[in-house]
């Protein structure tokens, strides 16, 4: 099984060598990595070399979803026939099952929330760029999917009243805000999430130095990315300074 430690070394790479426009991409890496590992017998072999059976099947390198003929639940049916991606290898066919979703390109539309809340272990949601945005009002109808620990939010029109609401997600520890109307009166909400440690308010011109004082309380983050914002060179020094465990980029 791919550790979480092991995930967040390869991300940690793509930053020190791609610097700020590797943020995203590490965020991506993540989900990928992480989607490799979620079969029973991923990356595991038989000792010669050859996949090894999954406890679930008794067959060589297939998950027990992907071996399952079972039909898919109608809310995943109903999600893929929007284009919205549901796996990133194995697809699930239960509720229960469904940990990821993509809606970039898709048709979901405000609507269609009531199709998500049915997904009670969903873990990683990501909207980025999704036309129509879900603004404010979309994040909250989110808010009973309370395993949810990495969430995209790029461009979907989120304020600072918007960041209140994120306090509702505990297990919250990836936050992608880039390019969402976001201002310095909202940052003291993250200050309750207490697992948050990557950030992202990037394009967020509207995040300045008034800003810094509440981004240096949250001791937890390792990666801060403050490209194209509204924060000044002398206070992203500030923020080194008082984040040292934290990588500030640039």
């Amino acid at each position: 099984m791919i550790s979480d430690g092991h995930i967040q070394e390869n991300a940690m790479k793509i930053i020190r060598n791609h610097g700020c426009s590797g943020i995203h991409a590490a965020l991506l890496a993540c989900v990928s990595v992480w989607g490799a590992g979620c079969g029973a017998s991923a990356g595991k072999t038989d000792g010669q070399g050859n996949p090894a059976a999954n406890p679930g099947t008794g067959q060589p390198g297939i998950s027990a979803a992907k071996a399952d003929k079972g039909p898919r639940s109608p809310e995943l049916q109903k999600l893929e026939a929007m284009q919205v991606q549901t796996g990133v290898f194995d697809k699930p066919r239960t509720n229960e099952e469904a940990k990821y979703l993509e809606f970039q390109g898709s048709a979901f539309k405000s609507t269609d929330f009531d199709l998500l809340v049915a997904l009670p272990n969903v873990e990683r949601l990501g909207f980025n760029n999704l036309r129509p945005p879900i603004g404010d009002a979309g994040l909250r109808k989110l808010l009973p999917l309370k395993k949810i620990n990495y969430l995209d939010l790029q461009s979907q029109e989120i304020t600072s009243e918007g960041l209140e609401v994120l306090k509702g997600f505990p297990e919250l520890e990836h936050l992608y805000l880039a390019g969402n109307p976001i201002g310095d009166s909202g940052l003291p909400a993250l200050e309750a999430i207490p697992k948050l440690n990557w950030l992202s308010l990037e394009y967020c011109g509207s995040v300045t130095d008034q800003g810094v004082p509440h981004l240096k309380k949250l001791t937890g983050l390792k990666v801060l990315a403050l490209l194209k914002s509204g924060v000044s060179e002398a206070g992203r020094q500030e923020l080194r300074a008082a984040l040292p465990n934290c990588s500030v980029a640039p």
